[in-house]
């Protein structure tokens, strides 16, 4: 029910709520195409080999593909990794000799704690071997990098680098020549410039002009951005009346959001109360 106000009131407050709508519509479908241009946006999965989470990455891989967003990785993390998880400490002689050198108490600990590490092991190679044979890997040749569990939390920058080269391939720490971590066009450095500065369905004001002094300040709204990196937008002349142009990007600027905050301000202190 609405009190205090009459049918302008109400016409202009539907009005205001509908455009605002279509600016959210127009934002998350900015989102949306921002999501699949490969140029911008790789998603990088991480996982533990453990059942529900290589399950919920399968699902994510799935999702993703369907919506067209591209993956370029898997990462394991806090594997159980090391010669130690297949020494044969079950063997007579191996047993004799740590407890020779241990102690037998000593011995049997080192060694229930080696037989954890290997159970450990084998459970989450069960589970790796069954995330890199998933369609959504294998078929899409993703890259698999299998991190280690370590006996430290990685914080600080020392702890923090170290962690950043196991995610290199070995290429990289031993100054040879890296292997790729996965087969990949490579892309332009020239496509990530100013050409992709502004998308399709940006609002913008055009600014700079000086041929065409008139059309500095109009509201515009971009088109397309052509392959010469100029871009077609269309400016509002007069009231529901607009025209094509194509201009150069420092002629445009994003839209502030001073009138935005302008319109809420005044919708605010003119809008009727609702009870």
């Amino acid at each position: 029910m609405v009190k205090g106000g009459n049918y302008s009131q109400t016409e202009a407050l539907r009005k205001k709520v509908t455009s605002r709508i279509r600016d959210y519509k127009k934002g998350i479908e900015k989102v949306g195409r921002m999501l699949k241009d490969r140029m911008r946006t790789t998603f990088v999965v991480v996982c533990i080999a453990e059942y529900l989470s290589i399950k919920e990455s399968q699902r994510l891989l799935r999702e993703l593909h369907k919506d067209q967003v591209a993956v370029s990785h898997v990462v394991v993390n806090q594997l159980v990794l090391g010669d130690f998880t297949t020494l044969p400490i079950d063997d007579s002689a191996i047993a004799r000799k740590g407890e020779e050198a241990l102690g037998k108490a000593q011995w049997s600990t080192v060694a229930h704690a080696l037989q954890f590490c290997r159970a450990r092991n084998s459970i989450q190679q069960k589970y790796l071997s069954e995330l890199c044979n998933f369609p959504e890997v294998a078929d899409a040749n993703l890259s698999v990098v299998q991190l280690p569990l370590l006996p430290y939390e990685v914080t600080g920058v020392p702890n923090l680098l170290n962690f950043s080269q196991m995610l290199l391939p070995d290429g990289y720490r031993k100054g040879s020549t890296p292997k790729p971590l996965v087969d990949r066009v490579s892309i332009p450095q020239e496509l990530y410039g100013d050409s992709r500065s502004f998308m399709d369905g940006d609002r913008v004001v055009v600014t700079g002009l000086v041929k065409a002094q008139h059309y500095n300040g109009r509201p515009a709204e971009v088109i397309k951005v052509t392959d010469d990196g100029r871009v077609a937008v269309r400016v509002e002349v007069e009231p529901n009346k607009f025209k094509m142009l194509s201009l150069k990007q420092d002629n445009l600027k994003l839209a502030d959001d001073d009138e935005q905050q302008e319109d809420e301000e005044e919708l605010q202190s003119k809008s009727p109360r609702f009870i």
